[in-house]
C-alpha cells in the first residue's frame, strides 16, 4: 500500500512503512481518496481523486526541559505574550486542556478559527485541528528532548478541496507565523518562569 508522503506535500509517494504511525492515521482519518480494496491510490486507475495534504514545518533547538517548554505551551490564553502571530487565544471549553478541548484563535490578517484538540501528550506536544471538508488544518507542536534541551517541531498540514488553493495564497505567512511563533517560544522557555 502507498501514501501520500506527509513531509513534502508535493505529491511525492513514500511507502506505507516510511511515514510515522501518528501520521498514517492522521492521513487516514481525513482523507476523501476514492480507494480500493487495499489502496488510497490505485496503479491501474490513475484517475482516481487523492486529497493532496500541504505541509509547512519548522524546527527549533531550545535550552530548556521538556516539562518547561510544555508549560510555556499549554499556557494557551498567554501566547500573545509571547509571539506577535497570535492577537487572542480564547478558551471555549474549561480548563485543563482535554482532548476536544477547543480554542478560538485570533491572529493578524487572518479570519479567527476555532482549533480543536486531536492529540495531547503531556511534556511532548499536541495537535489540534480547524476547517471541514472544503479545508482543513491539523498543527502539530512537538517537543523531543536533546543533549541540550529539547528540539521543537511545528507542523501544519493543510488539506481539503480549497487546501491547495490556501497552502499557496498563504504559505508564505505561514512560514512566517511559524518562524515567529517558534523564536518566540524558544525565548518564552528559556526565560525564568514567570
Amino acid at each position: 500500500m502507498r501514501k501520500i508522503d506527509l513531509g513534502q506535500g508535493n505529491g511525492a509517494l513514500r511507502q506505507n512503512g516510511d511515514l510515522p504511525r501518528h501520521r498514517l492515521n492522521r492521513f487516514a482519518s481525513f482523507s476523501l481518496a476514492t480507494s480500493t480494496k487495499d489502496s488510497l491510490i490505485s496503479d491501474q486507475n490513475q484517475k482516481r481523486f487523492v486529497m493532496a495534504i500541504h505541509q509547512f514545518k519548522t524546527e527549533i533547538d531550545i535550552v530548556a526541559t521538556p516539562e518547561r517548554v510544555w508549560e510555556v505551551m499549554r499556557d494557551l490564553e498567554r501566547w500573545p505574550e509571547w509571539t506577535t502571530s497570535i492577537t487572542k487565544m480564547t478558551l471555549l471549553d474549561p480548563q485543563p486542556i482535554a482532548l476536544g478541548t477547543r480554542v478560538q484563535v485570533l491572529q493578524p490578517e487572518l479570519q479567527p478559527a476555532v482549533w480543536k484538540f486531536t492529540v495531547i501528550e503531556p511534556d511532548k506536544g499536541f495537535e489540534w485541528a480547524t476547517g471541514n471538508f472544503m479545508l482543513r488544518m491539523l498543527a502539530g507542536h512537538w517537543i523531543t528532548p536533546t543533549a541540550s534541551g529539547v528540539k521543537v517541531t511545528l507542523t501544519i498540514d493543510v488539506s481539503g478541496w480549497l487546501g491547495g488553493y490556501v497552502a499557496r495564497k498563504y504559505g508564505d505567512l505561514t512560514r512566517q507565523y511559524m518562524g515567529v511563533e517558534a523564536r518566540g517560544l524558544k525565548a518564552r522557555s528559556e526565560a525564568s518562569p514567570r
